[in-house]
């Protein structure tokens, strides 16, 4: 007679397939345990909770701090190189550390609590081995008082502040000493530390713990100088021992004015033939906060038309690098020669406009350079109408380039463009097919700004196609046909316009409640909302808000879950909020008065009731306005494998070249 076995019962009664489980024993403070990793203890992976060395045994123990403090476990084994983590009350790794030559320590800073240790090997071993565990309370770390432009001296002891008495879970331990920092005014920063028996370190953090700059060697050998430029305010200055060696030190920080970057006059079609000055001004001189100490020169040109820019940099010697921004110091453009003695060129579209370029070269290297500003009208680009349904055309290196079109732009591709008129919304669907290129389709709105771009939407047989399926406002707009690369080629261009759709769900009053339901009929997103290219259901309300106040919104549905977005009357996004079905959604905001529009959503093929409720409470202090969400060249990204009862929907960039 066989008796056959389900597979599961079978694997279970196998040597490695029995489920241990990982049940800890109590550890106690200040006194040796001696333990053995045996081949029926629990899986490393099983103790963690992640996917460690698969076949590795564990030992776990349970420890205890009745305060905040520092947790030393020291494990020794004859037998195999420890391995030791530390988890939370969660079952969460806060930290963890790997022995060599058979010894293993953990320092980690933890609060008040209960925590499980979990002993290991780096490898698969088994063997005897003993377990130690200390606790301190944490160090003095309380920063001192510097004095500037005054050398000093200090010693790290085996009392000293630790980095990690700083932060909750860190294992750094390492020496450190504190210095508070007042900075009034723009300033640049040289910190320096020397020693001949340790290995220092220098470190700026802000008043708020956020990291400014670090320097290890800067000073030579194992000595440190950190040099940065530094904007007003309060910072804590740290300084190391990387070695974790104690020993003496010396120490001395100035602040110092920047060097002067006066501008200098850039004029189209006189070459500037230069010198960088290892006294002039630097990066770090201009850009706050920065530690790069490259050699910037500063120019001035001014466009009195729109038209495009032909800049060149070249120097034997030098690595070329030029920025450019505009009157509002925003950057424009940018570009850096690949190797030292290669040109740096930008091609760019400008608005009319005063600019700053910032000459500069990658390293510290200081030699001869030449710049050359040639400015170029724009040319008259044809327009040609938009086909009713299919064109087949050929891109050629004579015709006009996307940067002709789009201002500001660096985009030199080829392109050509057609004209979508229309005095009201409709529906626009263009697909750009081609065997020679890559399709790329931008749409432009009646400002000339880029509201819709895409590179593969289309699919197609090598996933090249490009599509722009969407609603479209009141307006003329330009569809520019290129390529990803910007190279010529034939094409096919299929496209139609269609009426929009009456997406309009009502208006929705405030301190109310509306009970409704997504239906087949229903309009999806891309009919709803203009630039969006979505399959969602949506739904689209109005709201007048009468005075500034506070605006909270709360859906909720048992059938689905919801994403919810706040607009302006021009669609412009506000804020943004999600839920998993089964639990509510809540989004609010303080709002100054005037139209809102609230759109509700609801996955592809997901039907059913939900119920949404507004509450507005006026306020007549100031309104800081919520968090906008990126408008131009953006669009909802979907995860296509994300489950059907989740909705998680970033904001992110379209590709853009």
């Amino acid at each position: 007679m066989i008796v056959r076995l389900p597979l599961l019962i079978l694997f279970a009664t196998l040597p490695g397939f029995a489920q241990s489980t990982c049940k800890p024993q109590d550890l106690v403070l200040d006194a040796a345990t001696a333990s053995t990793l045996l081949a029926t203890d629990c899986r490393l992976r099983d103790a963690v909770g992640t996917n460690m060395v698969p076949d590795a045994k564990a030992k776990v123990f349970s420890i205890s701090a009745d305060s905040e403090g520092v947790l030393t476990i020291s494990l020794q084994s004859q037998l195999f190189d420890p391995a030791i983590y530390l988890a939370d009350s969660d079952s969460r790794v806060r930290a963890l550390a790997a022995g060599k030559n058979k010894e293993g320590k953990l320092v980690v800073h933890v609060p008040k609590g209960t925590f499980s240790l979990i002993a290991s090997a780096t490898t698969v071993a088994l063997g005897d081995f003993q377990i130690a565990a200390s606790f301190e309370t944490m160090r003095d770390c309380a920063p001192k008082d510097l004095i500037l432009g005054q050398s000093s001296s200090s010693t790290f002891n085996n009392k000293s502040c630790r980095e990690l008495d700083l932060t909750l879970y860190s294992t750094r331990d390492i020496p450190v000493q504190l210095y508070n920092l007042k900075v009034v005014k723009l300033s640049v920063l040289t910190a320096e530390m020397s020693s001949i028996e340790l290995d220092s370190a220098v470190t700026l953090l802000s008043a708020k713990n956020i990291f400014i700059g670090m320097d290890d060697n800067g000073g030579g050998e194992k000595d440190a100088r950190l040099l940065t430029s530094i904007a007003p305010g309060d910072y804590v200055l740290h300084l190391n021992s990387q070695d974790k060696n104690p020993g003496n030190f010396n120490f001395n920080v100035k602040l110092e004015d920047p060097r002067p970057c006066p501008a200098k006059p850039l004029l189209t079609g006189t070459p500037i033939n230069s010198t960088f000055d290892d006294q002039g001004c630097r990066y770090l001189d201009i850009f706050v906060p920065s530690a790069r100490t490259s050699p910037m020169v500063r120019y001035e040109f001014t466009n009195n038309e729109k038209g495009w820019i032909d800049l060149i940099m070249t120097g034997s010697t030098v690595q070329s690098s030029l920025l450019i921004y505009d009157a509002t110091a925003t950057l424009q453009t940018r570009q850096t020669a690949v190797l030292v003695g290669q040109k740096a060129q930008i091609i760019y579209s400008m608005k009319p406009g005063v600019y700053t370029l910032f000459a500069s070269t990658i390293g510290n290297l200081n030699n001869d350079y030449s710049l050359n500003l040639q400015f170029n009208k724009l040319p008259v680009c044809e327009v040609l109408d938009l086909p009713a349904a299919f064109a087949s055309r050929t891109l050629v290196r004579t015709n006009c380039r996307i940067l002709d079109y789009i201002v500001p732009s660096r985009d030199a591709g080829v392109a050509e463009a057609f004209r979508i008129p229309g005095n009201k919304s409709r529906m626009l669907n263009s697909l750009l097919q081609s065997s020679s290129f890559d399709s790329y389709l931008y749409l432009i709105d009646s400002a000339g700004l880029v509201v819709f771009e895409d590179d593969d939407s289309g699919g197609g047989p090598d996933g090249y196609d490009a599509l722009i399926n969407t609603l479209i406002p009141e307006g003329e707009h330009l569809l520019l046909v290129t390529s990803f690369d910007g190279g010529p080629g034939s094409y096919k261009l299929t496209s139609s316009i269609t009426d929009a759709k009456n997406c309009d769900s009502g208006a929705l009053s405030l301190n109310g409640i509306k009970s409704t339901a997504f239906v087949v009929s229903d309009c999806v997103a891309r009919e709803a909302i203009p630039y969006f290219d979505v399959d969602y259901k949506a739904h689209l309300y109005s709201i007048n808000v009468p005075t500034k106040g506070m605006l909270s919104l709360t859906a909720s549905s048992n059938a689905l879950p919801l994403l919810s977005v706040l607009f302006t009357d021009r669609f412009q996004g506000i804020s943004l909020g999600s839920n998993a079905g089964n639990t509510p959604l809540l989004m609010n905001g303080p709002l100054p008065a005037g139209r809102y529009l609230v759109a509700m959503f609801a996955p592809p093929g997901r039907l059913g009731e939900y119920s949404l409720t507004l509450n507005f409470v006026p306020d007549t202090g100031s309104i800081v306005q919520s968090s906008r969400m990126p408008q131009r060249n953006m669009k909802l990204i979907f995860p296509a494998s994300q489950p059907a009862d989740e909705i998680n929907v970033p904001f992110q960039k379209v590709k853009r070249r």
